[in-house]
């Protein structure tokens, strides 16, 4: 936190409106050293997962109820929201894997 403090030798602005474009500012002057790239690119990565899981989630748990599949005797069965749920998880720990693995290592 000393470092950030001084880069504002006037103080860490208390407004916001002054906050975001102090922020912008800085951002716009470190936005191509690779850290900050990858960092940016992991944020909008998990602001989109987290979206689509606000979205899915509540989805897969009323198709749940709603599609059903036939099963090989004829009887029929609820689609398992379980399975949707973890293959999002799995493709979303893709898509994370894929974006920050260079950020991480």
């Amino acid at each position: 936190m000393e470092r950030v403090k001084g880069l504002f030798p006037d103080g860490l602005p208390v407004d916001p409106k002054k906050q975001n474009s102090e922020w912008f500012q800085l951002y716009r002057e470190y936005q191509d050293e690779l850290q900050v790239f990858y960092s940016h690119k992991a944020f909008l990565l998990t602001r989109d997962l987290a979206s689509l899981t606000v979205i899915f989630i509540p989805l897969s748990i009323f198709g749940h109820f709603l599609v059903r599949q036939p099963v090989s005797d004829g009887r029929l069965s609820l689609m398992d929201s379980c399975d949707f749920i973890r293959g999002y998880i799995a493709i979303s720990q893709t898509l994370w894997r894929a974006v920050c693995g260079k950020c991480l290592g």
